[in-house]
Parts: structure tokens; sequence; C-alpha cells
């Protein structure tokens, strides 16, 4: 497997877990205009209102929404790439190829999951790499 056919199966998965990221650190800075709850380790003094944190949060989230719409639109745009690679090869295959590489399946899962021997999946799966390779390098040509 060529290093281009193993991005091209992987860019979601890898996108998947940006989009992730950027999820929890959007949701962690909206946290904090959450009112705090009850201290009893502070001393109990009679204090101003915070000012509103609403615009200063908005400013700092308002980025990272951007980069999280580019990295959706970047995860379709690997889905709908990977989907149509592995649309042109045996559907057996395709599963195959998909549950060792993204589902981080061992051959004895895969044994028991499709009932074939180890050599008989390692035989569809190299099979099934060598014709996405060939899908890969046709689609360029046309």
């Amino acid at each position: 497997m060529t290093d281009e056919l193993y991005n091209i199966l992987m860019e979601p998965e890898r996108l998947a877990r940006q989009i992730k990221r950027k999820k929890l650190e959007i949701e962690a800075i909206e946290a904090a205009v959450y009112p705090a709850g009850i201290r009893y380790d502070r001393d109990k003094v009679q204090t101003s209102p915070r000012d509103d944190q609403i615009p200063s949060v908005l400013a700092k989230t308002e980025p990272l929404q951007k980069d999280l719409d580019r990295l959706t639109k970047r995860y379709q745009k690997a889905v709908a790439l990977r989907s149509s690679l592995l649309d042109k090869v045996d559907q057996e295959a395709a599963d195959i190829i998909l549950a060792k590489l993204t589902g981080h399946c061992h051959w004895d899962e895969l044994e028991r999951k499709f009932h074939y021997s180890r050599r008989q999946l390692g035989r569809i799966y190299s099979r099934g790499l060598n014709d996405l390779e060939n899908a890969r390098l046709l689609s360029h040509f046309f």
C-alpha cells in the first residue's frame, strides 16, 4: 500500500479526531460563561457581579468555530473520496480493509467477523489493496 492510498483511507479518521478536539476546546471556553457553584473555601464577601463575559467568549470561540466548519467540510470531502474509491473494489474486500485499517481489528477479530481463515483474509486484503491502488492510479488519468 502506498502512502497516498493510506492517507486517503485514513484521512476521515484523522479529521474526525481534529473535529472532536476542536469541539472540546470550544466547549471548554464556553463553560467559563456559566455561573460557578457555591464555593465554601472562599471568604463570604459581597462582591459586585462579574461583567458580561459573553462578548469575550464569542471573540475567542469565533475563530475556533470557523476552523471547525473548515474541518467539517474537509471531513465530508475525505469521506466522499474514500467512499468513491472503495466503491470501485469488491465490497467484501472493502469491508475487510476498513475493518483492518480504520477499525483497528486484529486478524483474530477479522476471522470471527468474516468467517474466513487468516490466510484467506490476507489474500482478500492484499487483493483489495492492489485493486484500490489501481483504481486510484486510474482515477488520475480520467
